[in-house]
């Protein structure tokens, strides 16, 4: 955990990206659904199908563009991410084979909960473009020792 207490808002999450690949498209199905789930021709991983439905090439499905927020929540707060983390993301952007995303965010605000204080960031993901693909919200949830000390 690279979290560090007394924060203040406006504090930037440090960025995770990633250069995306028609492999990746590939790859991500079967581990997200598991072998079969998906028709191995699909829109995220065969160009004809992709043009078969109006797209130019194809596009990354969203959970492989909301894990970024993930990892960044994940490296800032570990257990404070995986115990009590909540996001709320929306994919508004297609992303394709040859983009460069990288995952962004910022504290907006820090609120009491109980004994603890919930970290809520603005996040998002942009590609090389600096074109927003995918908005929301996530937060983390750490002991109010750790703010307080």
């Amino acid at each position: 955990m690279i979290f560090q207490r007394g924060v203040d808002i406006g504090w930037a999450l440090p960025p995770v990206s990633r250069q995306m690949s028609l492999r990746q498209f590939e790859e991500r199905h079967p581990m997200l659904y598991g072998d079969g789930a998906w028709p191995h021709k699909n829109i995220h991983s065969d160009a004809e199908a992709a043009r078969a439905e109006g797209l130019a090439e194809p596009v990354g499905s969203a959970p492989t563009f909301f894990a970024l927020v993930t990892r960044a929540m994940m490296t800032c707060f570990g257990d404070g991410w995986v115990v009590g983390g909540k996001s709320s993301l929306k994919m508004i952007k297609s992303v394709t084979m040859n983009n460069f995303v990288t995952a962004k965010g910022v504290l907006k605000e820090k609120q009491a909960e109980g004994n603890a204080v919930r970290y809520v960031f603005e996040v998002w993901v942009e590609n090389e473009k600096q074109e927003k693909v995918v908005v929301g919200t996530a937060s983390a949830l750490l002991p109010a020792s750790i703010e307080n000390a």
